[in-house]
């Protein structure tokens, strides 16, 4: 080769050199490119890991605050209960969403008043609940107080549920009689099941920012 090379011009010889320093030229750079393309690839793919990641661990802390606050539902609206207790339980908690200051007097303490609350009914409904109706009566208030009250029942804590009520007034009263039946879930103690803290390695490397280095390995 070297004899073709001495046989060429000047002007041919450095013709060939530019060409042969072109080609490698461009070889090197489509190589370059090849290989910051897939360092670009591997890179998203290890952001969408380190993503995935953060978004897990998010759900297992959600996950976990919900158990908790699930666990502390049951605990207070347990079918351990006997029919007694939720009768009490119950029976506190209706005056104490009839109440509407302590501190009144006995005649304006209670938004209504309900003169006894007779026992109710104990059913069994299904897998992990019992249901405790009960029917009792207001002999008199004012229909917006008998709203009021009402509302109070819908939004109490207690699991509780109107399923029917009745006003009734005379032709020339300004008060009215409240009937209403009301029923009261009580939950069982299911077993909730801790999350899984197998992911707890990936937590730690996410926050250590160690995720990069062997994000490789999980793609």
């Amino acid at each position: 080769m070297s004899s073709s090379a001495s046989s060429l011009s000047v002007r041919e010889q450095r013709l060939l050199t530019s060409t042969i320093f072109l080609v490698v030229t461009v070889l090197i750079a489509g190589a370059g490119y090849k290989g910051y393309d897939y360092l670009r690839i591997m890179d998203r793919r290890i952001s969408n890991s380190e993503q995935e990641l953060l978004n897990l661990h998010e759900q297992t802390l959600l996950s976990r605050s919900v158990d908790a606050a699930y666990q502390q539902v049951i605990s207070q609206h347990s079918t351990g209960m006997s029919k007694e207790e939720i009768h009490d339980s119950l029976r506190r908690e209706i005056d104490r969403l009839a109440l509407v200051n302590p501190d009144l007097p006995e005649s304006e303490k209670y938004l209504i008043k309900i003169p006894t609350l007779p026992p109710g009914v104990l059913r069994e409904e299904g897998e992990g609940y019992r249901e405790y109706r009960i029917r009792f009566r207001v002999p008199s208030c004012r229909v917006i107080v008998a709203l009021a009250f009402l509302k109070r029942l819908e939004q109490s804590n207690q699991l509780l549920r109107i399923d029917s009520f009745e006003l009734k007034r005379s032709h020339s009263a300004k008060f009215v009689s409240l009937t209403i039946e009301v029923t009261r879930t009580v939950l069982s103690e299911v077993e909730i099941r801790v999350p899984d803290d197998s992911l707890s390695e990936w937590d730690a490397a996410v926050f250590k920012g160690e995720v990069g280095t062997s994000g490789s390995q999980i793609l």
